[in-house]
């Protein structure tokens, strides 16, 4: 049965007027300052270039088709307007800077087939307090989520190797981390810089536990090796 789609607004069809794309690249807003509310995308977009939305801060939710394979470096940086965005699971490529500075979004999944969150993806979402991460990611990139002060917990999946410099550093309210990884092979000594004083967290090995020892900040205290631990999901 095939699917109804829904009407486009006024709005939205207005939004769309101010795309520029390339071979199925969306490369640019002809007009920044005149993109305001909601964004929906066509399914003729495979890719959302570098700095595409960049500085569109009324723009408010945008949906993404299932035909983008790929989010730019700085793709949406700064948009500051930007509450809700729906990361289909056919994308495998979020870059450098892509949501930075999305003061407004509060929360975000991102999609399985994403194997690296890439440096200061998701930095000074300030107002975050949810991320799903799948377990298709290995490796949390340089300060990925660094600035992220209201997020209050983070489940590391099984499938992560490397937790990079700053990764989740000014996390000022992060309390609670359960690595699942027994595959991990370095967590920077930086990376849980300057969080929630009593941040606790949940490993499942010693050798994950003297990883997160490397920091002078963290104490034995406040990690507990728990070999069962999974995510609540």
């Amino acid at each position: 049965m095939q699917q109804t789609k829904i009407p486009l607004t006024d709005e939205e069809k207005a939004n769309l007027k101010l795309l520029e794309t390339t071979d199925g690249i969306l490369t640019e807003i002809t007009h920044p300052n005149k993109l305001i509310g909601s964004l929906v995308l066509p399914d003729s977009i495979t890719e959302i270039g570098m700095l595409a939305f960049a500085d569109c801060i009324g723009l408010k939710r945008m949906s993404i088709p299932n035909s983008v394979k790929v989010i730019g470096d700085s793709a949406f940086f700064n948009c500051t307007g930007l509450a809700r965005i729906g990361i289909p699971n056919s994308v495998t490529e979020i870059g450098k800077f892509a949501f930075a500075f999305c003061s407004g979004l509060t929360r975000v999944t991102i999609p399985a087939g994403v194997t690296l969150i890439d440096r200061e993806a998701f930095s000074a979402c300030t107002s975050l307090t949810n991320v799903t991460l799948p377990r298709t990611v290995t490796v949390i990139g340089s300060a990925a989520f660094t600035c992220c002060f209201n997020l209050p917990a983070i489940v590391i999946p099984d499938s992560v190797i490397a937790i990079c410099p700053f990764a989740f550093s000014t996390c000022r309210n992060l309390k609670t981390v359960i690595i699942e990884s027994t595959v991990i092979k370095d967590i920077d000594e930086t990376a849980f810089e300057n969080v929630h004083a009593y941040i606790h967290f949940t490993v499942k090995t010693d050798t994950v536990k003297a990883m997160l020892k490397k920091s002078t900040a963290i104490q034995d205290e406040q990690i507990t090796v728990e070999p069962t631990c999974r995510m609540s999901n």
